[in-house]
């Protein structure tokens, strides 16, 4: 039953998604299917500036008043489009895939549907399964704390908003900008299909990969290979074939925000490339600037690197049109490298303006350290071994048959640039340290998985063409020596095949593990609730019988290292502390809480402690992990430094002021009686 409401749920997510985007985009003049790929940029940026616009006029915001100002929008939008047709000259849709066919987006929605059912939803221990990673804490509280407090906003985003108990967080709040548009639609479609925020995070996932990213890639690459049949079903491979993005963002951090934002990037870059097309009319020109204006609103409340993913992408291609438009225009070729040369220097003096800019200097700062030397970097990216990930030597020598087919290509070379900016940006980021690693590298923390993404994002339109070319090499090899297609299509099938094959093992002689074997086992491991979780189920079941004994809404006083954070979310708790790690800056912490952490073992005899409880109504305490400390059967993210909660894991059952009111193993919730 409950995977029946995990795919209703799916289906859900996709009218979400799909719906008002496109019928604001027919109503454009774009043709059925460009409104189809392009619809989630409309969505997500509609729904997040409603959310910020509610927020602004303190209003509570919801599924249906999300998406009825959206709907109504493109239903009036298209009935005065259907007025003036009838009464004026017939309005003529722009179909920038002449050869694109529902047949095609089908294709890509089934490879890539499928990767994910069988690597990712198969992965699963069951619908609601909880990925216990420690940027968990984060997606999960802020979507729970949307539902509860009707403020969707991606300004002053806030785990204590709206609980039943209206607890007094123990941080200091600011309202500082949060990217919140993943964390709003999962909220609508949480609330529209009534089911828990947990399994509503893997629908959102799941539909991200295997419905929005491909449809969108599939957009871009009609675009940049002007609708050439043969790259553009091949390019539906492409998108699934690399494992480091998007499977990479569902088992690393998570990444979810940044999955949304690279999901719908190949639109949005598809949308610029279009402006510039020259067989485009005016009004045509003017729907392609909008989409595309929209469409860097909505990756940037998605997750504002993924513009600087774009950048990378499109950087080169600009580079490439400022020269190309100088030379139609009678530029001498002198002039129009000058006018290149032009362009590229105004992109470099943008990038430098945005790193030096004060928004941007805690994210432009921030360290991941090197892991490799240079060469092995170099090597990674040559052999598609990213980071944690095995390397993908079909699909690499893919890539490089592309590169040596594109650099030639007066049209396209502009493509192999841009994969070699990318490399650059992830090699040295990965090797060394200093100035240059964070210029180039910081807009993504300088973090190779993000780096590795932008990387396979910028490599698929090479993979696309490479699978192509290598397809049409070996067509003319058949007709020369005879072969029929049946032949042509055996290997191209073994090809393919190969790249997606699991790990396995030729027993007595070698153990094999390949890309996509190792990222099925990680994302197994990672949601197998036998393997040692922060929070176990047998904490989670505790945590749910002990929270029944209390008065709903009560707050409880915790050591959120211990798993105890994700109770919020999992069990609507009214926790103390919801996320793992402190404040970077201790004024940011109350002096309440402060007081608790260090002290609350003392509650008995000090009178300090007692006022600080008092002032809270704290009247519990639970405990997960009684006297933590990690073991076989206990396991703590980096945040946990038992120093800084010292006061609370001193607490025992024969600590003064404490009254047991449920013990089982190592676990108990504690009535505070002083």
């Amino acid at each position: 039953m409950m995977w029946f409401s995990f795919f209703l749920a799916c289906l859900i997510c996709v009218l979400v998604l799909y719906v008002p985007g496109y019928l604001i985009l027919k109503a454009c003049g774009l043709s059925r299917r460009d409104s189809v790929c392009s619809a989630p940029l409309i969505t997500t940026a509609g729904i997040a500036l409603e959310a910020i616009a509610f927020g602004v006029f303190g209003i509570r915001c919801g599924a249906f008043s999300l998406l009825t100002p959206l709907f109504s929008v493109g239903v009036v939008i298209n009935v005065v489009a259907g007025i003036c047709a009838r009464f004026g000259r017939k309005k003529q849709t722009m179909d920038l895939g002449l050869v694109l066919s529902w047949q095609t987006m089908l294709l890509y929605i089934l490879l890539s549907s499928t990767v994910v059912l069988l690597v990712f939803v198969k992965g699963l221990d069951g619908p609601e399964s909880l990925l216990q990673e420690f940027d968990n804490f984060w997606h999960l509280g802020l979507t729970s704390s949307f539902l509860q407090s009707g403020n969707y906003s991606s300004f002053g985003g806030s785990l204590y908003a709206g609980t039943l108990g209206e607890a007094t967080s123990p941080f200091i709040q600011t309202n500082s900008f949060y990217p919140s548009a993943w964390h709003a639609i999962t909220a609508v479609v949480t609330e529209l299909s009534g089911c828990s925020v947990a399994l509503n995070i893997n629908v959102v996932n799941t539909v991200l990969m295997s419905f929005v990213f491909p449809l969108s890639m599939c957009r871009l690459l009609c675009v940049l290979y002007d609708g050439e049949n043969s790259v553009l079903r091949f390019g539906s491979v492409a998108c699934a074939a690399f494992t480091a993005f998007p499977l990479d963002f569902v088992s690393f951090g998570p990444l979810y925000p940044n999955l949304l934002s690279m999901s719908i990037l190949p639109s949005f870059a598809a949308a610029f490339i279009s402006l510039f097309d020259r067989e485009l009319v005016c009004r045509h020109r003017l729907v392609q600037g909008f989409l595309f204006v929209v469409g860097a609103i909505a990756v940037a409340v998605a997750q504002p690197n993924g513009i600087f993913s774009a950048a990378v992408f499109l950087a080169p291609f600009c580079v490439f049109t400022g020269y190309s438009l100088s030379r139609n225009k009678g530029v001498s070729k002198r002039g129009s490298y000058l006018v290149a040369m032009v362009v590229a220097l105004a992109i470099g003096v943008a990038w430098l303006v945005l790193y030096k800019s004060p928004a941007f200097s805690f994210v432009v700062s921030f360290n991941w350290p090197a892991t490799e030397s240079l060469f092995q970097g170099f090597v990674d990216v040559l052999t598609l071994g990213f980071t944690d990930h095995s390397a993908q030597l079909l699909l690499s020598l893919v890539v490089l048959f592309a590169v040596f087919n594109l650099a030639c290509d007066s049209k396209r070379s502009w493509l192999v640039v841009s994969a070699g900016i990318a490399s650059i940006i992830y090699i040295l980021s990965v090797s060394t340290e200093g100035g240059l690693k964070h210029l180039l590298g910081g807009f993504w923390y300088t973090d190779p998985h993000r780096l590795a993404a932008t990387c396979a994002f910028v490599y698929i339109p090479l993979a696309a063409y490479g699978f192509s070319r290598f397809f049409d090499l070996l067509s003319r090899y058949a007709s020369s020596s005879g072969k029929g297609m049946g032949f042509v299509g055996l290997v191209t099938a073994v090809f393919v095949s190969t790249i997606f094959m699991p790990s396995f093992t030729i027993k007595g002689i070698i153990d094999i593990e390949t890309s996509f074997g190792a990222i099925s086992n990680k994302i197994d491991a990672q949601n197998n609730a036998g393997e040692t979780k922060v929070l176990s189920a047998e904490e989670l079941d505790f945590s749910k019988r002990a929270l029944s004994m209390i008065p709903p809404g009560s707050l409880v006083l915790n050591e959120p290292n211990d798993g105890s954070a994700f109770l919020y979310s999992l069990c609507d708790a009214n926790m103390y502390y919801r996320q793992f790690a402190l404040p970077s800056n201790p004024d940011e912490e109350t002096g309440a809480s402060r007081l608790l952490r260090e002290s609350l073992a003392e509650v008995a005899e000090n009178v300090d402690v007692q006022n600080a409880v008092h002032s809270l109504d704290a009247q519990y305490l639970l405990v997960l992990d009684l006297e933590g400390h990690a073991d076989d059967r206990r396991r703590y993210f980096w945040s946990y430094y038992p120093d800084q909660w010292s006061g609370i894991d001193a607490v025992n059952d024969t600590t003064p002021g404490f009254e047991v009111l449920m013990s089982e193993g190592d676990m108990r919730l504690y009535r505070i009686v002083a």
